[in-house]
């Protein structure tokens, strides 16, 4: 209740002063334009990287296979050479490798994760962004009151 008599009497306000200077809400709407541009290319550009991440057939899977079968061949001539307290250091070091393509499978998802996060707040400042084009004066006034959620019983 209290939010709607704020926002009535924000809105008395700037209608008693005449608004803003016209240069001045030009200039804003194009800010919030450029905002907008700029939103968007960053949306594409974390789009192009999470598919090229999520390609089966991309350079980051080619890698991860790489590693996985260079492992499983050092792995293999260590088994056929037995070659004693050599041989189980380098059996060791084959495991750690081996883990070390697995670490890096696992980071892999959560980069994806966090992109999918990370687009999905792209979206809601773009959402943002389009909705101060179309009103600047949203950040004065706030939310329309059919749009403000009505307070819980508690």
């Amino acid at each position: 209740m209290e939010l709607r008599a704020v926002g009535a009497l924000d809105a008395q306000e700037h209608r008693g002063r005449g608004g803003r200077d016209p240069g001045q809400a030009a200039a804003g709407r194009d800010r919030a334009k450029e905002a907008l541009v700029d939103f968007r290319q960053t949306l594409a550009s974390v789009d192009r990287l999470a598919t090229g991440l999520g390609a089966d057939d991309g350079s980051f899977n080619r890698l991860l296979l790489q590693l996985k079968s260079a492992a499983v061949r050092v792995e293999a001539v260590l088994d056929e050479a037995k070659v004693g307290a050599t041989t189980a250091s380098l059996r060791d070091t084959t495991g750690q490798v081996g883990q070390a393509a697995v670490n890096v499978s696992d980071a892999r998802e959560e980069l994806q994760a966090s992109l999918v996060a990370l687009r999905e707040t792209l979206e809601s400042v773009r959402a943002l962004a389009d909705a101060l084009a179309r009103d600047p004066s949203v950040v004065l006034r706030g939310p329309p009151v059919d749009r403000i959620p009505a307070p819980t019983g508690r």
